[in-house]
């Protein structure tokens, strides 16, 4: 019986935990890597890279790469924001959503055509929503006929490049 108790509230802990909201930071965005990503020099002076949870843009060789990340940066560059930090990546970059003037960058993104919702990682429905609503309307990179995901495309860089070095495709390298 004790055991069986111990283990709901333990539970109950780790719900709420789980539940908790993410961590709020302030500062400046000082520089704006890609169409998903930033550097933001926070209040305390601490430097963060961070990777915008839930959207994964343009890579910059690949078409709306640059105009994806000029978006981002027309928005954000230089700006006091709101940083809702969701964790780390496997990279350990910053996994948050930017806020400026009271507007999500991350949705934004994604509600602009200017990135995909990284549905793999990310369950918002508010996301989801924002990019049927883009590739309803055709908006930015969903007036492409064919646009390619970024992880798509990654992938595809990935097999060339192996490919030039004469590996098979399965072949990877340590």
């Amino acid at each position: 019986m004790i055991r069986t108790a111990t283990m709901l509230v333990l539970c109950v802990i780790a719900g709420q935990a789980l539940a908790a909201p993410p961590a709020t930071t302030t500062g400046k965005v000082v520089s704006v890597h890609d169409g998903d990503t930033v550097t933001v020099r926070t209040d305390d002076g601490q430097t963060l890279k961070v990777r915008l949870q839930g959207v994964d843009a343009p890579e910059l060789g690949q078409p709306f790469g640059r105009r994806s990340r000029d978006e981002l940066a027309e928005v954000a560059e230089g700006k006091a924001v709101t940083l809702l930090e969701h964790g780390r990546d496997k990279y350990g970059r910053t996994l948050g959503t930017v806020m400026v003037d009271g507007v999500d960058a991350n949705a934004r993104q994604v509600a602009t055509g200017m990135a995909w919702h990284y549905a793999r990682f990310d369950k918002s429905a508010g996301l989801a929503r924002a990019q049927e609503a883009a590739r309803a309307a055709r908006t930015g990179l969903w007036g492409d006929a064919a646009p390619v995901a970024p992880w798509e495309w990654r992938s595809q860089e990935q097999a060339r490049r192996k490919a030039s070095r004469g590996l098979p495709a399965g072949a990877g390298s340590k």
